[in-house]
């Protein structure tokens, strides 16, 4: 009795904690949507994938040197009980973003030249990406501020920065689109990083800012900087896979190719990924307290399993059905071949979650070179089966690469939970992601004559 209660306690949180998260990213994702769509109309499938183009380096720069600020932030900060250690972990936070921020601009003003002859096959675009440098510097400081209120448990005034700026950051991108068209993109991707710092500064309480050298700096905030790296090491991985795929899909087929496949790709893997955000806000600090006791553990890592396939099974079930509208009312008619990769990827959801969940329990042990190992090996499998499934089958052949990709990738990870931590998993779990699995082939199988040819 006690177990079952504490099991419904941690259903309720996990629930609420999606439902607040949810919202918040709900919002922000209808920016999105609304930003994505008028590109789309005004710019056509060149234009999105012109964004990509220039938006994938600068992601990776961002990833690769914030050691993921927002998630070893928070827990750094939060671990303090006493409210003058707090604040001054929470300076430290703060200052350790500005010094990151200004080495990622640094980075990518000094790489603008490579980024260009990279993506294009020549150095024509270097001032466009030279442009984008300061991209970083914002994007580093909204971070800091974020990590700040959330840490704190400021979560209503870290609710209204984050709407804020997606409200306001939509606002001006339409117009700079509008009047500007394809050379309105940098000024929209700069806005968007500047207002994320604006709105995150005003609604982010004052801290005391830490008087100290860098190299004291850097030594007082080492563990949060330990388990940054271990987070943004995945990060870094998957979207290094993706711009080298990109990249490809652009100087083998046509930057139209690419915009087909980005846009197919964020209706699966981001817009259902706000589903994984909202979770992991929640449960990657739980699990990383009972992570030195293994019942406990085994009990955590396979509710957290059964409640996200319980709520993304059916949101699996209507974007496959619906995929079709989806990409009309998101994007255009333009873009309808990518209905045949959104409906297969969607399969894939199911192993997502999954592999998500047990890739936690490998974060939460600190486990490095094994962590490493499996985000490296992931990459790989994704590039591998995006280029052979491409060349062989077209846009649905990278919806099978995408499932190909998490099936691989779920394997791995519950071979290290297994066989590494000897963790099991709770009876029922691998046939609920089979049921889930089967659903989703099942409604793909009724549906995919209605798909557009």
């Amino acid at each position: 009795m006690m177990q079952f209660n504490l099991l419904h306690s941690t259903t309720r949180k996990v629930l609420k904690a999606l439902s607040i998260f949810g919202s918040v990213q709900a919002v922000t994702m209808l920016c999105s949507v609304v930003r994505v769509k008028i590109v789309s109309i005004l710019l056509g499938p060149g234009g999105v994938g012109m964004i990509n183009l220039l938006n994938s380096p600068n992601n990776l720069i961002y990833n690769s040197l914030s050691l993921n600020l927002r998630q070893s932030g928070v827990q750094f900060i939060s671990s303090e009980q006493e409210s003058a250690r707090q604040l001054h972990a929470a300076s430290l936070a703060q200052s350790l973003a500005i010094a990151l921020g200004v080495a990622g601009a640094l980075l990518m003003a000094v790489l603008a030249p490579a980024f260009s002859y990279w993506s294009f096959g020549d150095f024509s675009h270097t001032f466009d990406y030279l442009l984008l440098a300061p991209v970083n510097f914002f994007l580093s400081l909204a971070a800091g501020n974020d990590t700040v209120m959330q840490g704190r448990s400021r979560l209503k005034p870290l609710a209204k920065a984050t709407v804020w700026a997606a409200l306001v950051s939509i606002s001006v991108a339409v117009p700079l689109i509008y009047w500007l068209e394809m050379r309105g993109i940098i000024p929209m991707l700069l806005c968007y990083a500047f207002f994320s710092f604006m709105f995150s500064r005003i609604f982010c309480e004052k801290i005391p800012a830490a008087k100290l050298t860098v190299r004291d700096l850097f030594h007082q905030t080492k563990p949060m900087l330990k388990l940054g790296a271990y987070i943004s090491l995945s990060m870094i991985f998957t979207l290094a896979a993706s711009y080298i795929f990109t990249a490809y899909l652009n100087r083998t087929a046509t930057e139209s190719a690419v915009g087909i496949y980005q846009a197919g790709y964020t209706i699966v893997n981001t817009y259902m990924g706000m589903i994984f955000a909202a979770i992991a806000v929640e449960f990657f600090p739980r699990l990383s307290g009972v992570i030195s006791s293994r019942t406990r553990t085994e009990v955590m890592v396979s509710h957290e399993i059964k409640i996200s396939q319980w709520v993304l099974l059916p949101l699996c079930v209507v974007l496959i059905i619906f995929a079709p509208l989806a990409v009309r009312i998101l994007y255009s008619e333009s873009f309808l071949e990518a209905v045949p990769f959104i409906g297969v990827a969607t399969v894939g959801i199911a192993f997502r979650a999954f592999s998500t969940c047990i890739a936690y329990t490998i974060l939460a042990k600190a486990d490095g070179k094994i962590y490493i190992f499996t985000e490296a090996l992931s990459a790989v499998l994704y590039v591998v089966f995006n280029i052979t499934f491409y060349n062989l089958w077209g846009y649905v052949g990278l919806g099978w690469a995408y499932l190909a990709w998490y099936a691989s990738y779920s394997v791995s990870v519950y071979a290290v939970y297994r066989l590494r931590y000897r963790l099991r998993l709770r009876r029922g779990i691998l046939a609920l992601l089979v049921l889930s699995t089967a659903a989703s082939l099942l409604t793909l199988y009724l549906t995919s004559a209605f798909y557009p040819q």
